[in-house]
């Protein structure tokens, strides 16, 4: 009896396992990046990333900034605290400045095309702010460095999620061993 318990529960895990592991589509991801506005530079100030990405702009500095690329996207004023969002829809460079300082502040926006990756919504690329006093809150990679960075496609989020399901099914495994007769 006591086996077949622990079968039964050895096949759980691992079925928790592959499930989540299946239900992420490889290359599909798209990743959302955090680029830092402060006051005089864009941190990073050139960045790739893949058709489908969405870059947060974080305005960490004391003054208020813009993130303005021409003819693609204009966040209008940020203050300090304040996001804005866009998701690329197509491949390209696409160069940007801070309106308010256009010449102590450009950045760059490598576009390329995604190998995989999901289709775009309907309306997608246009853009977003967002306004913390109104309310509104946006998915983002946090400000500065974190598991979502240029290129990575969540793969190390993907192995930390695996991990700690891992540690968690053998803790389950061990609690039911020491209570079984």
């Amino acid at each position: 009896m006591r086996t077949r318990r622990l079968s039964l529960l050895a096949a759980l895990v691992a079925a928790m396992a592959a499930l989540t592991v299946s239900t992420i589509p490889q290359g599909a991801r798209a990743a959302n990046v955090t680029v830092s506005t402060g006051d005089n530079f864009f941190s990073p100030s050139s960045i790739t990333v893949h058709v489908g990405d969405t870059i947060t702009w974080t305005n960490d500095g004391a003054l208020p900034h813009t993130t303005t690329a021409a003819d693609a996207w204009d966040s209008d004023i940020l203050m300090p605290g304040e996001q804005f969002s866009y998701t690329f829809t197509t491949a390209g460079t696409f160069n940007y400045l801070c309106a308010v300082h256009p010449t102590l502040m450009t950045g760059a926006v490598v576009v390329e095309q995604a190998s995989a990756g999901p289709t775009p919504a309907l309306g997608a690329g246009q853009p977003t702010a967002a306004n913390p006093s109104a309310g509104q809150d946006l998915p983002s990679a946090g400000t500065g460095p974190g598991l979502l960075t240029e290129g990575s496609n969540g793969q190390w989020a993907i192995l930390a999620g695996i991990v700690v399901l891992a540690v968690l099914g053998s803790a389950a495994v061990a609690l039911a061993l020491r209570r079984m007769p």
